[in-house]
């Protein structure tokens, strides 16, 4: 189940504000191995779909002017797949101090320059800083003494981008 909000608000000479959610819900996810096995659910597993997840944000818009923050939310979720053994389910809760991996977001920031006229009409300069507040992804125990890191999220932390679009 998808849902998406927008508000768009002109602030006449300051430009026009959008605010704006998306979120996904994720009821059931069932699936076999073969025709004669039993269906397992797999939301919400490490396996299979977060049950939620969503993003929502701001962008304010004014003459060539585009600035945006965006927030990723990802639900909690089980450490172990839909096709693990109990004694593998055990081993891997004991290992993560919960049988579930914590809620995650990550905040997003860019600005964007448009020109307009001239030789250079249609060029972009953009600028963008990915995971604002350097947040590092829950780790995850596994059945090896390696660990991991959540999928959804970048161990890397805060990344810097810079583009030039030139049309032509």
């Amino acid at each position: 189940i998808d849902f998406q909000l927008e508000y768009v608000k002109d602030l006449g000479a300051w430009g026009e504000l959008e605010l704006y959610g998306i979120a996904t819900l994720q009821t059931s996810l069932e699936s076999q191995v073969t025709s004669i096995d039993v269906p397992v659910e797999r939301v919400g597993n490490s396996d299979g779909p977060l049950r939620w997840r969503g993003n929502y944000g701001l962008a304010w818009k004014r003459g060539n002017w585009n600035l945006a923050l965006n927030n990723q939310w990802y639900d909690s979720y089980h450490v172990y797949g839909s096709y693990d053994s109990e004694e593998t389910r055990e081993i891997l809760t004991r290992g993560q101090g919960s049988d579930r991996v914590k809620p995650q977001q990550y905040t997003d920031a860019s600005a964007r320059y448009t020109v307009r006229g001239g030789t250079f009409d249609g060029m972009q300069l953009s600028a963008g800083l990915r995971n604002v507040f350097g947040s590092r992804p829950p780790t995850l125990a596994t059945l090896d003494s390696r660990g991991g890191y959540s999928t959804y999220g970048d161990p890397r932390g805060r990344t810097y981008a810079l583009s030039i679009k030139i049309p032509f």
